[in-house]
């Protein structure tokens, strides 16, 4: 690839790998390793482009916490609980939460289960996360996409991202 020779930077096929995402895997005439799926700066992406191992990732971070809060719960008050909640657990959903848009309504749904507690078909997390002071996952997604839309238009944002 000219990039590469005009920055003179070469593949190391052993810390490389593609996801196949058109017809072509190689570069340089260099076999790169074929995955399904790959991890980049923390988010699953699929050849399928599905976010089911980012959100089975996800599930099962947050599942750590949330063990946590339900030992410490009738112990430590409403309040404190909350704080712990958005200290400990909400960071793992914000982070690159703005591609939340693209996952699928039932993978967000699972995730709000997760965080409510309530698996029953019955009640809707988005009656129960209200009363928790806790904002929905497509509420937070709106928020922050908000804050990009905000930035974009008043050029705090790179020109690459804003354009």
């Amino acid at each position: 690839m000219i990039w590469l020779d005009v920055n003179r930077l070469h593949v190391n096929a052993s810390k490389s790998s593609c996801i196949v995402l058109s017809t072509s895997h190689t570069i340089c005439d260099i076999n790169i390793t074929i995955n399904v799926d790959a991890k980049y700066l923390g988010v699953y992406v699929a050849n399928d482009l599905s976010w089911d191992k980012h959100v089975s990732n996800l599930y099962r971070k947050l599942g750590h916490g949330l063990q946590i809060l339900h030992r410490l719960r009738g112990i430590v008050p409403i309040n404190d609980m909350i704080t712990i909640y958005k200290t400990v657990i909400q960071p793992h959903i914000d982070y690159c939460i703005t591609i939340w848009r693209y996952i699928h309504k039932c993978q967000i749904q699972r995730v709000e289960r997760l965080i409510t507690g309530d698996y029953s078909w019955n009640t809707r997390p988005r009656d129960i996360l209200p009363k928790l002071n806790i904002p929905s996952v497509s509420q937070r997604c709106d928020f922050f996409n908000g804050i990009n839309v905000y930035r974009c238009l008043n050029d705090s944002f790179p020109t690459y991202m804003s354009s």
